[in-house]
Formats: C-alpha cells, structure tokens, sequence
C-alpha cells in the first residue's frame, strides 16, 4: 500500500508527519508508568532513559537511532546477567582425583568467571571436568576450557572432560581446541 501511494505519501509535509507522529507518542506514553520508575528494574530504565536520549539528542530526533542505542544496550545488560550464571563446582572423591562440575553457558562474557572457578594451582593427580549441565557457545568458550585443560597438565595432572553436549563438542572439533581435542 505504501508503495503504491508514495506519489501522494512524498506530498504531505514533514512537519505533518511529525505532528501525527508526536501525537501517537502522546497517546501510548503511559503517564503512571513514569511513576513506577523506581520500581522497575534498573537495567531496564537505564534501557528507556538511553533510547529516549539518544532519540533526543540526534539532529532531527532519530528515533531508529535511538532505538539502535537501546537495543545495543539491553544486549550488553542481558549478555553480563547471562555470564554470572555460570558455575564451576570443585567436588574431591580422595586425595589424588577432582571432579569440576560445570553448569551454565560459557562464551565470551562468562569466559572470566569460569576460569575463575578452577584452581589452577592445585594438581591433583586425575582431573574430571564435568561438562554434562553446560553449553559452550563460541570460540572464547572452548579457548578457556582448552586454557583450563593446558595448566592442569603443565602442573603434571591427568585431565578428561565428560558430558559435553553434541553442539558444544562439534563446535570443539571444528575450532579445535589443542589441548581439550585430546581429552
């Protein structure tokens, strides 16, 4: 319908346009909702309060702009949320063997935290990770398992890992994980 109505659509003045789109903002802005504001989650106002500032300062008022900034950082808030749910539980069944349970997604913003789960200066003789509650999503993931799996053998540990999911492990053979495509 667009399509077919642009020779009448390029007609109407911008400011028109503008008018009728200031008055549909007018009518499903919820007037109660800014009152809410400090009960709403924080991520999620600093999402708001950044659309409708960017939105604001760009010359003419872009809202697609504006929109961009928001979603880009609803991604940046969800993706560091996300790399917090990782977790790497060390279990010892005796003196010489550990078993590292790992549960969670790992990628490139929980990398740290999961590395920071592992005792690397200990090296027991047998290393089980565990991998069975897991799934690695990208090439950070399967470069810090690799790192994890490296330092324990340097330190003179026997490492396997078990229980990885059939995407995490075709995603292993096809990056190749050095030390972790042996295990």
């Amino acid at each position: 319908m667009i399509l077919l109505g642009r020779p009448y659509l390029e007609r109407i003045p911008m400011a028109a346009l503008v008018a009728v789109m200031i008055s549909i903002a007018v009518s499903t802005a919820d007037i109660n909702g800014l009152r809410n504001l400090r009960r709403i989650p924080k991520s999620d106002t600093s999402v708001m309060l950044m659309t409708f500032a960017v939105t604001m300062l760009t010359t003419p008022h872009n809202l697609a702009l504006g929109v961009l900034a928001g979603v880009a950082l609803a991604g940046i808030l969800f993706s560091r949320k996300v790399a917090k749910v990782i977790q790497v539980e060390a279990i010892d069944l005796s003196d010489q063997e550990r078993r590292y349970r790992v549960s969670g997604q790992l990628f490139f913003v929980s990398k740290v935290y999961f590395l920071q789960g592992f005792d690397l200066h200990d090296h027991p003789e047998r290393i089980v990770i565990d991998l069975s509650s897991a799934h690695i999503w990208d090439q950070s993931g399967v470069a810090a398992l690799d790192q994890v799996i490296r330092k324990f053998r340097m330190g003179g540990s026997e490492v396997s890992v078990e229980g990885l999911n059939d995407e995490s492990l075709d995603l292993f053979e096809r990056i190749g994980g050095q030390e972790s495509a042996h295990a």
